[in-house]
């Protein structure tokens, strides 16, 4: 299968702290589980950590869940959220349950 990707991890490593993708499922037709096949390809690319970032427009709560799960099956390090208008009061408790690896800092407002 072909895939083709605007970011080349190992090329941007030296540059970067963090790579952060745009995986936005709804945006270009994909399901959840994508999310968490992409994540882990730049997890596994990356010499430093990766936080993808995931859609919380135009997705209800359940493919929110599915997204966080993906991601957190994929070995990423940590997560971002776009956009912070778009995040409904039943996003807040699943992204609170989003386990980021240890070397983050936990946002205790979320707790």
């Amino acid at each position: 299968m072909l895939r083709l990707l605007g970011q080349d991890a190992r090329q941007l490593a030296p540059y970067l702290d963090v790579l952060s993708p745009m995986l936005y499922q709804q945006m270009v037709g994909r399901e959840e589980h994508w999310v968490g096949a992409i994540a882990g390809y730049f997890t596994a690319l990356a010499v430093g950590p990766v936080w993808p970032i995931l859609q919380a427009g135009k997705v209800d709560a359940e493919q929110f869940a599915a997204a966080l799960t993906a991601v957190q099956q994929s070995g990423a390090a940590g997560v971002l959220v776009f956009t912070l208008a778009d995040m409904t009061v039943d996003f807040w408790p699943l992204l609170a349950d989003f386990q980021a690896s240890a070397n983050l800092i936990a946002n205790s407002s979320l707790a």
